[in-house]
């Protein structure tokens, strides 16, 4: 099958270590990036330029042979229109500056941080296919293929499709004054997006976070609304609540499927009419703050349960922002993993370990019930565990900190058998075997974000005999199964 190259013209890694290179390469390829070439001297590469046109230059500027300043001036006097982003093994303010006065479009230290990496280089594609499709030439074809931009914030790890079009309907989203309600499994990041809206949103005044869980009606009213002094015995002076405290910026209420009938008529109250009552008042008090809600739970399971009013639902889901678990975007694991790498090594002040292809390639197999909360918690663990000298973090380095499909599937086996043969004890009738074979294929597929490898483990067959199946289903060659 023909996989469209994109960008148009190659990516140019230019760089000494080769397994720099190997995870640069898989970091392009998990957004889409997998035009590139590659070799690890100056003179090798001025040949490459040489001969085919290059739309961007990774380059580090310690590679052996040809000086990187001699090198950088000879890229920018003969090709002037090629982009140019330098590493290097030093954060100088000085090195910097000397790689700017080069022509260096961009400057990372090593290893460089992941999610600002990827959105300087797509930028950089952007503008050169923006370009070469405003051709005359260009403009009689159709236009190229062009992912999409992490244009809005770099500080978002993310890689997968579904979380580039979450982020733009946030950004959109984000300067309406209506709720938006964030749901999502626990540790997904619902804090994080909520931070994101509130940035997004450029409001003055500052967010201002509650969780909701576990609080009793007379904490989350006192918390919320305040009290005037002496509005109840030892409210000995005023007390300003959270919603006041937020005038201007946002309040943040997480976990708000937990909120008890009373405080929902405020809420709605304080939603619709933007007033509310501290403790004590007869007059309201009017909020600037805009509502931004969380919640892990099944808002409209609770609602038609009765445990939450209706309308206070369909206020709070004016705008949702469903976040997808982790195992539904996989994708983003390599980039997560090196981001929570270098937090970890800035926290403990060490150097930042590079996870190995085959490592990542491990991460990526796990399902991660926890999701990004728990690969975070995983890759502390696993860099706590080794020396401080080790800067390269291999698949054996992983040993028993991870379950894999495979041992998922073990452990669950007899699980699995109990619940089919529940399953079936329902049903008057049972169902072909085509048919819930099928079912069970487009699962696992669905599961595994259509990676053939994954899926076949899921279901315990091989690759090849489930790439067998799809392409029977594809062209409805499934054989039928006889009554």
């Amino acid at each position: 099958m023909f996989i469209k190259q994109y960008p148009t013209d190659p990516l140019l890694i230019v760089d000494r270590d080769v397994l720099f290179i190997k995870n640069l390469s898989a970091l392009l390829g998990s957004v889409k990036i997998n035009n590139i070439i590659a070799c690890q001297e100056g003179e090798e590469s001025l040949a490459i330029l040489a001969k085919r046109r290059v739309s961007l230059v990774l380059l580090d500027t310690k590679i052996r042979v040809h000086n990187h300043r001699a090198l950088l001036n000879e890229l920018h006097e003969n090709f002037p229109e090629t982009k140019i982003i330098a590493f290097t093994e030093s954060s100088s303010i000085d090195d910097a500056i000397e790689c700017m006065k080069l022509g260096v479009h961009d400057y990372f230290s090593k290893p460089p941080e992941c999610g600002k990496l990827i959105v300087s280089i797509q930028n950089l594609i952007d503008q050169l296919e923006l370009a070469k499709a405003n051709t005359p030439a260009a403009k009689e074809q159709s236009p190229p293929h062009k992912p999409p931009l992490a244009k809005h914030d770099s500080s978002i790890i993310y890689a997968h499709q579904k979380m580039f079009e979450l982020i733009d309907y946030t950004a959109s989203v984000a300067t309406s004054s209506h709720p938006v309600l964030i749901t999502g499994e626990t540790g997904v990041g619902k804090e994080v997006f909520a931070n994101l809206i509130h940035k997004f949103s450029k409001r003055k005044g500052k967010l201002v976070a509650i969780n909701i869980s576990g609080l009793d009606e007379n904490i989350i009213t006192d918390t919320l609304f305040g009290h005037k002094k002496g509005a109840y015995t030892n409210a000995d002076s005023e007390r300003k609540g959270l919603i006041e405290e937020a005038s201007g910026g946002t309040l943040f209420l997480d976990e708000i499927g937990d909120l008890n009938p009373s405080s929902q008529l405020k809420l709605l109250r304080l939603i619709q009419e933007n007033e509310y009552y501290p403790l004590g008042y007869d007059r309201p008090k009017y909020s600037t703050a805009r509502i931004v809600t969380a919640t892990n739970q099944d808002l409209k399971e609770r609602m038609q349960s009765g445990l939450l009013r209706k309308d206070l639902y369909y206020r709070l889901q004016t705008h949702e922002v469903q976040i997808p678990p982790l195992r539904e975007r996989i994708d983003d694991v390599p980039l997560l993993v090196q981001h929570f790498a270098r937090e970890y090594a800035k926290l403990y002040e060490r150097e930042v370990p590079n996870f190995s292809h085959e490592a990542l390639q491990q991460l990526m197999s796990y399902h991660y019930p926890g999701n990004v909360r728990e690969l975070r918690s995983m890759v502390f663990d696993i860099i706590q565990t080794l020396p401080a000298t080790t800067t390269h973090i291999e698949s054996l380095h992983l040993r028993g900190k991870i379950t894999t499909t495979d041992d998922r599937d073990k452990a669950s086996a007899s699980a699995s058998l109990g619940f089919a043969s529940d399953l079936f004890s329902k049903l008057t009738t049972l169902p072909h075997l085509k048919s819930v074979t099928n079912a069970l294929i487009k699962e696992a597929m669905k599961r595994a974000n259509h990676k053939q490898q994954r899926a076949a483990s899921m279901i315990g067959i091989t690759q090849q005999a489930l790439s067998k199946r799809l392409k029977k289903e594809k062209t409805h060659e499934l054989p039928l199964e006889k009554n």
